[in-house]
């Protein structure tokens, strides 16, 4: 009934840093007593949930037809922030992929086939997706309609075929260009546009070079989501260490 994998925080205690999940698989849940006032949880709840934690990475992990897939952020208060999404491999998936809250997110060269529902930005959150592949699903929305909560999506270099739905993000095409109106703020830190800021990110994003990086187009992600993502496939460290 609740979440297949969860790390969860103390408010404001930034001590909760350093997670990585990497080369796993996830199938939908079963839950046959949902006696939640929502009615929910009928497939479990969350995938992978996220909260009051820094410096999180998810990687090479495929999600099978799963529901509430991913959650950064479980309320309106608490922060996260540094977490990357990459090389993930979304096949059927109801929604939330993620859906993020008070949070910094680098989503990149991720595959997405056949999803009800992608990214989701709410609540002051600011995510920057690029060099992802959309096939046959909803494109990435800010979803908050009450502008003091900004949730802004930096898009560059995704691919679309075939998708439709909301569409609230901001297409970009120059990878350096900045966003207004950005919000996302952390431990007396502010996170807006940290994805051009080398000192807030690990990407030099104006070299378009990186020693820790493995950054291709949306084309060769789909391959490579299809052929690394999930557990036991062999190469999956492929792209780490290139």
């Amino acid at each position: 009934p609740e979440d297949a994998v969860a790390f969860i925080g103390n408010g404001d205690d930034y001590s909760y840093c350093g997670y990585w999940v990497h080369n796993c698989t996830f199938n939908r849940g079963v839950n046959n007593w949902d006696m939640t006032g929502e009615k929910d949880k009928y497939a479990g709840d969350g995938s992978i949930d996220v909260h009051a934690i820094h410096g999180f990475t998810l990687s090479y992990c495929r999600f099978n037809n799963t529901q509430k897939t991913g959650l950064v952020g479980s309320d309106g208060t608490a922060m996260q922030y540094d977490i990357t999404f990459h090389h993930n491999y979304y096949d059927g998936c109801s929604s939330r992929l993620p859906l993020a809250r008070n949070s910094n997110i680098h989503i990149y060269n991720n595959y997405y086939y056949s999803c009800k529902s992608t990214i989701d930005a709410r609540s002051n959150s600011y995510v920057f997706l690029e060099g992802n592949y959309f096939e046959k699903s909803k494109y990435p929305n800010a979803s908050d309609s009450n502008p003091i909560y900004s949730p802004k999506a930096k898009s560059y270099n995704n691919y679309y075929i075939d998708c439709n739905g909301t569409d609230n993000q901001t297409i970009v095409f120059n990878r350096t260009e900045t966003l207004d109106g950005i919000l996302c703020s952390f431990n007396g830190i502010s996170y807006a546009n940290f994805d051009i800021n080398p000192n807030l990110f690990y990407y030099d994003s104006f070299n378009q070079s990186s020693n820790v990086m493995y950054l291709t187009s949306p084309e060769q992600a789909k391959a490579d989501c299809i052929n690394y993502a999930g557990v036991l496939k062999d190469g999956a460290l492929y792209g780490i260490f290139k």
